[in-house]
């Protein structure tokens, strides 16, 4: 059909039409070509308002709008809704549609969450979460497949120090979690209470990676390839929540922990970039301003915001300048996480885009590799040897494109991977990426050969991408499903907010808090090649 048009377009046959006849053939053919009419030039010009009176003639082209906005990688595909409906308009097709009995969930998420220009009324947003939550509170009621999780976090006499219990009862699962008390106990001091989060509480991998962010391909086939997500979006789903649940029931369960012995998480960070750095490490400068343990605990929420702002700054102007000048620190705007450098050369190993492709037929559940003959699955058997004879015809392509790129060898009639490339590559599709510092000499000698083919590159950044990604989810503002939560308590916007939802981002902001403690400490020991004083020692 688009080509139909733009060969109308190209023969100057558009003067034949009438609007009167382009009337007719929109209200004969309806949702199929409004995505082709509405970005066509001159099309969408010269039939502007008949485009405008069918997208208002059925609530259901909303559908069209968010696709349009979603789907689309090129500018010129999307449709600019504003060029045919003002703002009034618009909101009342999204009214219509959010009331409609035949509105889908995941599009009236959109309209709840999604960033348009000019805002969408304030309401409408509103009824369209009320909505949302409608239908989602229905749909779980009525699915005799719905599944619940749960997580328990317990600190008991054992002997191990920590101990996962994992089990199922027809919909249900339930994880305990088991931390050893006398250990606990025995190491309340502030150098082995940070040291804890990285051993006990996994807040980070072996590698100082956050914990909290889910894996690639770690959601069912639903969430990752058939839920709707909104250009600004943060990816949430059920994988995500699932680690989001086990990390605030053990973080939850240490503050109280620590709390009933009077030791407030507050003073631990205090300690760090007030004692710790100068004495240990003679990094001068940092300073995490004063509490008042008898304040709210809004207030305190208020004030971690407002440190954690300010560390921020002060990281970024020592590893700009090598030091840091706190009038200089008053006058600096919040720096975006990802402007914050490494203090080293090589820090983060990121894919290439012929990289990514390897790592997908490869890795992927979805890859048209899939499981080989003999039942096994191809990854797996890559190191040991799979017989060409295993592979299909459609796959010789893709297998021809791996080895003539050398991602994959033939040798005496099998396919293999060598076992460097198959480590490093595996971390990458999973992991998004690698922490170079902390790999040994064989693996780094294997990243820079293919940092010399193009294949990978370095990143020298304080965060991964996604671990950037994770804190802007909860603290900034940058995705328009995001919590927010410095805005929310700086800005005058947490009235409403309950005190168990105090509590909840009080344990956020201490895990994340914590977390930029690991992050700026790795750099400390990068840059003192792992000093012996230091916190972190793997």
């Amino acid at each position: 059909m688009d080509t139909f048009f733009e060969a109308i377009i190209k023969i100057k046959m558009l003067d034949k039409i009438t609007a009167s006849l382009f009337r007719q053939i929109l209200t004969k053919l309806g949702s199929r070509i409004l995505p082709i009419v509405s970005t066509l030039d001159p099309i969408k010009s010269l039939y502007k308002k008949q485009i405008a009176n069918e997208f208002l003639r059925d609530p259901m082209n909303v559908e069209i709008i968010l696709n349009s906005i979603i789907d689309s990688n090129k500018k010129e595909q999307r449709i600019n809704i504003n060029n045919f409906l003002d703002k009034d308009q618009r909101d009342e097709l999204f009214q219509q549609y959010i009331d409609s009995p035949k509105a889908k969930q995941s599009y009236i998420h959109l309209i709840a969450i999604e960033r348009f220009k000019p805002d969408v009324d304030i309401s409408t947003k509103y009824n369209a979460s009320k909505r949302e939550a409608q239908i989602i509170t229905r749909s779980i009621k009525n699915d005799p497949f719905t599944f619940t999780t749960t997580v328990e976090s317990s600190i008991v006499s054992m002997d191990r120090i920590v101990e996962e219990n994992i089990s199922n009862d027809n919909k249900d699962s339930r994880l305990l979690l088991q931390f050893n008390e006398k250990w606990l106990n025995k190491f309340v001091d502030y150098s082995t209470i940070l040291q804890n989060l990285i051993y006990v509480f996994g807040i980070v991998d072996n590698n100082l990676k956050f914990t909290g962010i889910s894996k690639n391909e770690s959601g069912g086939f639903f969430e990752r390839f058939l839920t709707l997500w909104g250009k600004n979006e943060y990816h949430n789903g059920e994988a995500f929540k699932n680690s989001e649940m086990v990390l605030t029931s053990k973080m939850q369960l240490y503050i109280k922990f620590l709390r009933q012995r009077g030791i407030k998480f507050e003073s631990v960070i205090k300690w760090y970039f007030d004692t710790y750095l100068p004495k240990y490490l003679g990094i001068k400068g940092f300073y995490f301003g004063r509490f008042n343990f008898e304040d709210s605990l809004r207030s305190r929420i208020m004030m971690l915001c407002v440190n954690f702002q300010r560390i921020l700054k002060e990281y970024q102007l020592y590893s700009e300048s090598g030091e840091i000048n706190s009038e200089i620190v008053d006058q600096m705007k919040v720096p975006h996480l990802n402007e914050l450098k490494s203090l080293c050369d090589k820090k983060y190993v990121i894919s290439g885009e012929k990289m990514q492709s390897a790592m997908q037929q490869i890795f992927s559940d979805q890859s048209s590799f899939g499981h080989i003959s003999n039942g096994l699955s191809f990854q797996n058997e890559l190191l040991k040897g799979v017989p060409v004879s295993c592979f299909k015809n459609f796959n010789v392509k893709e297998l021809n494109w791996l080895t003539r790129n050398g991602f994959l060898t033939i040798l005496k009639g099998k396919v293999y991977i060598f076992s460097e490339d198959y480590l490093v590559m595996r971390d990458l599709f999973y992991n998004d990426e690698i922490n170079y510092f902390w790999k040994d000499s064989d693996t780094r000698e294997c990243i820079d050969s293919k940092v010399k083919l193009g294949q990978l590159s370095f990143r020298n950044n304080l965060f991964t991408r996604k671990e950037s990604d994770y804190i802007d989810y909860y603290y900034g503002s940058r995705f328009s499903n995001g919590l927010g939560i410095r805005n929310k308590y700086l800005h005058g916007s947490a009235e409403n907010i309950s005190k168990s939802q105090d509590e909840q981002n009080y344990c956020v902001l201490i895990y994340l808090f914590c977390l930029l403690i690991i992050k700026i400490n790795e750099e400390f020991d990068h840059s003192q090649t792992l000093n012996e004083n230091s916190l972190i020692i793997i």
